[in-house]
């Protein structure tokens, strides 16, 4: 008799592997597993407890739209005020890193009320030296674009500058056009992340654990 470990909060891939291995899933489906990896997704549609692996498994992770888990780790946990407060010191010295991180303590404190537009209008009345610029640019088919609160499949990729328009001709593709532009894209920014889903090496393709074999 197979003696098989019990998985509580395991890796994911640990445990898809089981439960396909296992037939709790059919070969070629790759599963959303929020119990077992929080990175993945945040929520479950449609949870069907696995009481032999502990674990959560709902729709295929290929078609999950729901938003990512935010890792918090390293960014201060901070009221609004006070992240607030810090972004405006840090742009004001032109302190990019501290700006990103400040960006993302103020996500934090407000969570689905950050706005990067209304953030990007309010550095330009006060004549901050910062700007938020959303540019066009192609991302890699195992990855997406995730705004700061977790929404994925953003259409531009969130960048930070010290001018409104590009200094050299190499930064200039992607670039907005005008501020009215920039401020359209805004509403869909974020940077670019590892979608969670690995590729086919022989066809390209998104492809889950045991697909790779029936791939012509």
């Amino acid at each position: 008799m197979i003696r098989l470990p019990v998985l509580s909060l395991g890796p994911a891939t640990f445990a898809r592997r089981m439960a396909i291995w296992l037939g709790i899933v059919p070969p070629g489906h790759l599963w959303c597993a929020a119990t077992a990896n929080k990175r993945v997704c945040s929520s479950a549609y449609d949870p069907k407890p696995c009481k032999r692996l502990k674990l959560i498994l709902g729709h295929r992770a290929i078609d999950c739209k729901a938003a990512r888990a935010i890792n918090w780790e390293g960014i201060p946990d901070l009221t609004d005020e006070e992240a607030w407060t810090r972004l405006v010191d840090a742009c004001k010295t032109k302190d990019l890193d501290s700006f990103r991180l400040c960006l993302k303590a103020y996500a934090r404190s407000i969570g689905s009320e950050f706005s990067l537009p209304e953030i990007e209008r309010s550095l330009r009345e006060d004549k901050l030296p910062i700007y938020l610029i959303a540019k066009k640019q192609e991302v890699a088919k195992n990855q997406t674009i995730i705004d700061l609160v977790g929404n994925l499949d953003r259409q531009y990729v969130l960048t930070f500058q010290l001018s409104d328009k590009p200094k050299r001709k190499r930064m200039a593709a992607g670039w907005p056009a005008s501020p009215e532009e920039n401020m359209t894209r805004l509403t869909s920014a974020g940077f670019v992340q590892d979608r969670g889903i690995p590729l086919c090496s022989r066809c390209g393709g998104s492809y889950s654990l045991l697909s790779f074999a029936r791939c012509h």
